[in-house]
């Protein structure tokens, strides 16, 4: 299975996932980067800390872009 990095993109800067996860091909990898969304919009709103801008970069084991999950995005198709 392929490996796929989720990179979270923030005004403040990019945090950097160095290790990665496996799965069956990069819809199953943008699905999973979107319910991560959830989660961490839930824990934004739960400590109060800022959520716009935020986004997770899909990479593939090279460093390419393959997807980006967009927080905005995500919450609407949640919550609309």
């Amino acid at each position: 299975m392929p490996k796929f990095l989720f990179h979270i993109k923030q005004v403040v800067g990019t945090t950097f996932d160095p290790d990665g996860m496996e799965f069956a091909n990069i819809g199953v990898a943008t699905a999973e980067a979107e319910l991560a969304m959830v989660q961490i919009a839930v824990e934004s709103i739960r400590t109060s800390s800022p959520f716009d801008g935020i986004s997770l970069i899909i990479c593939d084991t090279d460093g390419n872009p393959v997807a980006e999950v967009v927080a905005d995005d995500v919450l609407r198709k949640f919550l609309l």
